[in-house]
């Protein structure tokens, strides 16, 4: 049996954060201002170490009166989402980070309006 174990919304930190700004080119000052929810795969009860994510910004969300708490927070509310991706859980530190969708616009292009 596969289900799906949600976390609770966090900063961008660790590994995910060195990459974002490493390889993506974006600011640790427009990260700090948004969030992290995060999926983990679970088949037969063992999590799997594949971590999915999705990266939004708290105060668009309630500007449109939508509460984030997990990962399916989002699931109605795409247009929040401005990036998603997965990495792989080995040893506490992420690895394998892939960018699978940015949000058209959205968080490479005019990082700055996401500092307000």
């Amino acid at each position: 049996m596969m289900f799906w174990r949600d976390k609770a919304v966090k900063k961008i930190d660790g590994d995910l954060l060195i990459y974002m700004v490493t390889q993506r080119g974006i600011t640790t000052d427009t990260l700090q201002h948004l969030r992290l929810v995060e999926r983990n795969v679970v088949i037969g009860g063992k999590p799997l170490q594949f971590t999915m994510f999705h990266i939004f910004h708290p105060a668009s969300a309630k500007e449109k009166g939508v509460a984030i708490y997990n990962y399916r927070s989002l699931d109605n509310y795409p247009e929040l989402i401005l990036c998603e991706g997965h990495y792989q859980a080995e040893d506490g530190q992420a690895t394998n980070i892939r960018i699978d969708k940015i949000q058209e616009g959205g968080l490479l292009q005019g990082e700055d309006d996401y500092c307000n």
